[in-house]
């Protein structure tokens, strides 16, 4: 019996003892878990830093503005007054030229009628460079009827406006252009050319 109480008693304190740590000291902290608990409050903390923010993220840049858009032929011309400068040089050319001076005999004759077309040509040019301006004048085909002009006329007419261009100071490029467009008349201001006629003085072709 008293053995029994002894077992008894003896299994009691070892119980207690391991319920209390081992001994009454303070336990040595373990190197290995001292290093898993820091490596596991790392682990939580980069966790967070790298979990996406609740906030909308802010643009880095403001979105580019577009490229302006390319200046009109009026606007590389210089505008309205600079076009009257140069319909102001062309007039001059072309009425003392002698290979046009008779299709302007009787308009040069009259301040009216160049007034007229000056402002025509002012019209006509700043309309086709794309600018403020509507000619309001007759057509083309219209105004040069019966005035029987050639080849060899439009190509001094021409010559006399890239003159008066070259003399305002206009660049080559705008100086093209502008020829260009008064080009598209040719066939409105040319008249046809007479029929080629055979040698007994009748139109070829019959």
């Amino acid at each position: 019996m008293k053995r029994s109480i002894l077992i008894a008693s003896l299994a009691l304190a070892v119980s207690g003892f391991v319920a209390c740590g081992g001994d009454d000291k303070a336990p040595a902290n373990d190197p290995s878990k001292v290093d898993s608990a820091a490596s596991a409050s790392a682990s939580a903390a980069a966790s967070a830093s790298a979990a996406p923010s609740a906030e909308p993220a802010v643009a880095s840049a403001a979105p580019s503005a577009p490229p302006p858009a390319p200046k009109s032929l009026f606007e590389r011309l210089g505008g309205k007054d600079a076009i009257a400068k140069v319909v102001d040089g062309a007039l001059k050319n072309i009425t003392t030229d002698k290979r046009l001076v008779k299709y302007f005999a009787k308009t040069v004759k009259d301040k009216k009628k160049v007034e007229a077309l000056r402002g025509n040509l002012i019209d006509q040019i700043t309309q086709a460079a794309g600018g403020p301006a509507e000619y309001k004048g007759k057509d083309m085909k219209t105004a040069h009827a019966g005035m029987k002009i050639d080849e060899a006329a439009f190509t001094a007419f021409m010559e006399d406006v890239t003159k008066a261009l070259t003399d305002a100071g206009v660049g080559k490029a705008e100086a093209d252009e502008l020829g260009g467009a008064l080009m598209k008349m040719k066939d409105d201001v040319v008249a046809p050319a007479a029929p080629a006629k055979d040698d007994k003085g009748g139109k070829k072709g019959k």
